[in-house]
């Protein structure tokens, strides 16, 4: 018997805003990424070949806003 495992991906893009709407490109913060339900956060990433934190982690400081 053969089983098919079902695997669906959402990639989804933040952007830091102030109350304005303004893009925050010097945000220092580092923010918690979480999901309810049956998902599992696999990676996060902010394209800064320099911080080092790995993919695996649910926390990544914005990088340019």
């Amino acid at each position: 018997m053969l089983f098919r495992t079902l695997h669906i991906y959402l990639f989804i893009t933040i952007n830091v805003t102030d109350e304005k709407g303004a893009s925050c490109l010097t945000q220092k913060t580092t923010p918690d990424f979480t999901i309810s339900g049956p998902g599992e956060i696999v990676a996060t990433d902010n394209s800064d070949p320099s911080y080092l934190t790995s993919f695996a982690s649910n926390q990544r400081r914005p990088f340019n806003g």
